[in-house]
């Protein structure tokens, strides 16, 4: 999966400005949409609660058009900051949101559980890393999707207790979110690569912070990256199980480094950001 992730803070893309990207992602090669915006009520703060109708008609549009363009849609949600993984209740809440988002034709998931507190809520886990697997483990084996996402709570750096127990206890068929050695990383090498992948037992999910600006934008300051993808290993596809880049809140304006970053990812040997 190479694409885009929609998961920064700040205000939401519309759904209009979705459905060019998807258009957009299919011209140039892209081929994986995570829903995962920070400040969908439903998707974070109010993760039990359900969605209405008028979500519901737009997602199944989005879906219908995305699969027009040969692009898969990841539906995200973000329980983490007030979860208790030993709760049946709270795991069915989970499972019923994204079973609804299945019934809607989306057939990749993911749990983000990343930018919360390192809580360990419920009984019965020694560990965070535990809990989370648990919890990631019971979404993939109750509701199969095509493909599970997990962002887990320490996703940037070498947190090597939490990463190699997360990596030995999921599911092997789960992929698990790593944006580098920072959350934005200037530079993500083939080393860096390989020092997580052994930690976690599997190729990760590189989620790239750029071209994103949502630290900015929520400041009140506007500033766009705009720049070509740099610093990232030629063919990263061989070291990495999927591409995600989180984009700027200015959906248009995103779609100029996107185009290099398709270019970088998805578009073989040869990229030179430059040209």
């Amino acid at each position: 999966m190479y694409g885009v992730v929609e998961g920064f803070y700040g205000p939401t893309w519309d759904w209009v400005d979705r459905l060019s990207l998807v258009e957009f992602m299919g011209r140039v090669g892209l081929d994986a949409y995570v829903y995962a915006p920070k400040w969908d009520p439903y998707h974070r703060d109010r993760w039990r609660a359900p969605y209405g109708p008028g979500f519901e008609d737009r997602l199944t549009m989005l879906v219908d058009a995305a699969s027009r363009y040969g692009v898969r849609v990841v539906f995200a949600i973000s329980p983490g900051l007030d979860v208790d993984y030993s709760s049946r209740d709270d795991i069915n809440a989970l499972l019923r949101k994204l079973s609804w988002v299945m019934e809607r034709g989306v057939q990749d998931l993911a749990v983000f559980l990343d930018d919360v507190p390192p809580v360990l809520r419920g009984r019965g886990f020694r560990t965070l890393a535990e809990a989370q697997a648990s919890l990631v483990n019971t979404v993939l084996g109750e509701l199969e999707p095509r493909s599970l996402v997990f962002c887990p709570t320490y996703y940037y750096g070498l947190v090597e207790d939490y990463m190699a127990e997360v990596g030995r206890l999921l599911d092997p068929g789960v992929h698990v979110v790593w944006t580098g050695m920072w959350v934005a990383s200037y530079r993500i090498s083939v080393e860096d690569i390989e020092s997580v992948s052994k930690l976690l037992g599997r190729r990760p999910f590189i989620w790239d912070n750029y071209p994103v600006n949502d630290y900015f934008v929520v400041n009140g300051i506007t500033r766009l990256h705009l720049g070509p993808l740099r610093n990232r290993p030629e063919g990263i596809g061989r070291y990495v199980s999927g591409y995600v880049s989180n984009p700027a809140n200015q959906s248009e304006a995103s779609k100029v480094p996107l185009y290099t970053i398709a270019e970088a990812v998805a578009g073989g040997s040869g990229y030179d950001p430059e040209r």
